[in-house]
């Protein structure tokens, strides 16, 4: 896939497919691309057909608005998995009843990467240390 804009907001459709995402929260996704860039992929692959984007009104706070985009077509294939590192957690896909125990797992991945992490750390500094005092001894 090319480099254009467009083709790259697409593709990260394409991945996300078939959860639509908030239009919004693109640039974090596609740092590459300025917002310009985007909200003009956006209105031309509406434009063509490829994708839908909808805008919706918060139930909670009267006047506030955001618009999600996603594939009008979502015959493409779904990733099942999260990839977090090296952890995988089973994605959340719209229309899948998500509940507490869902979120609870992905932190408890999120913890494991975290202490991962950590004996990483440890150990890289652990061995700095010994090769010092063997260095200095």
């Amino acid at each position: 896939m090319s480099d254009r804009p467009r083709d790259l907001v697409l593709s990260e459709l394409i991945r996300l497919c078939p959860n639509g995402f908030r239009l919004d929260r693109l640039p974090r996704r596609l740092r590459s691309l300025r917002d310009a860039d985007i909200e003009e992929a956006a209105s031309e692959l509406e434009a063509e057909g490829l994708a839908t984007i909808k805008h919706h009104q918060n139930a909670f706070v009267s006047g506030r608005q955001f618009r999600t985009i996603g594939l009008s077509d979502n015959s493409h294939s779904i990733s099942e998995v999260v990839q977090f590192g090296d952890h995988e957690y089973p994605r959340m896909i719209a229309g899948d009843m998500v509940g507490g125990e869902d979120l609870n797992g992905v932190l408890e991945v999120m913890g494991e990467i975290a202490q991962d992490g950590r004996d990483r750390i440890e150990r890289v500094s652990s061995q700095l240390t010994r090769r010092y005092w063997v260095n200095t001894a």
